[in-house]
């Protein structure tokens, strides 16, 4: 496979054509915020952090939170291959939650009581900005004073998104496929919302967060970090 990005990644296709998948072959600055929150979470506190991975791919995170001692529960509408890394791994993590859905079909009910952190890379513009906020929010619902979200989305700067057909609307009504040649190259094979800095910041604010960082990607995705106040 080669290169299909100024990372050196593979264009090694994500589940069911949503793209293609990133976190098995690079920890980017965001997953290590995240891992880094996580680890500092079970220093400080006798109770393990609840972690929801939304939209976990081949299953990659969830197994780094679950290694360190996460209580995690993995979220994605196709969940074969992490069942299948799940398994290889040396000691099986057969206790991490699975929640085989949609993202937009997911009952919030299911994802327990209490959340402490939500993480989500390249993941949450395959639903509409609309569905985003009601999950979000459901989810920030959840969470404490303190509690913490890392989450990235396609960037309008990315090549795809440069050439994006809703470019030019309002964050709420972009939700189109990207140009076919763009389809090919990065396998996206769903409609997408894509983002600006201050769109993804009004995503995450008005879901009942704050957001603490936020920028661009060499590539073009947003990346955030929030908190719960």
């Amino acid at each position: 496979m080669s290169n299909f990005n100024i990372y050196g990644d593979s264009a090694k296709s994500k589940t069911r054509g949503r793209g293609v998948d990133i976190a098995s072959q690079r920890f980017d600055d965001l997953d290590q915020a995240a891992l880094l929150y996580v680890q500092d979470f079970l220093s400080r506190r006798d109770n393990p952090p609840n972690v929801i991975d939304l939209g976990g791919g081949f299953g990659s995170m969830s197994a780094r939170f679950a290694l360190d001692g996460a209580n995690v529960t993995f979220v994605d509408f196709d969940a074969t291959q992490a069942q299948e890394n799940f398994k290889q791994i040396e000691n099986p993590l057969d206790d991490i939650r699975i929640i085989e859905t949609d993202f937009k079909d997911l009952a919030i009910g299911d994802l327990g009581e209490r959340i402490d952190v939500l993480y989500s890379q390249r993941a949450i513009h395959y639903i509409s900005y609309q569905d985003a906020h009601r999950l979000l929010m459901s989810i920030s619902n959840l969470m404490p004073s303190g509690a913490r979200l890392f989450l990235s989305a396609a960037g309008c700067e990315t090549e795809y998104g440069k050439t994006y057909p809703h470019r030019d609307r309002p964050v709420q009504e972009r939700f189109a496929m990207v140009s076919p040649e763009m389809r090919e190259k990065h396998h996206i094979w769903s409609p997408i919302v894509t983002y600006s800095k201050n769109d993804l910041a009004q995503l995450i604010e008005s879901s009942g967060f704050v957001v603490d960082d936020i920028n661009v990607s060499g590539f073009g995705n947003v990346k955030a970090m929030g908190s719960k106040p």
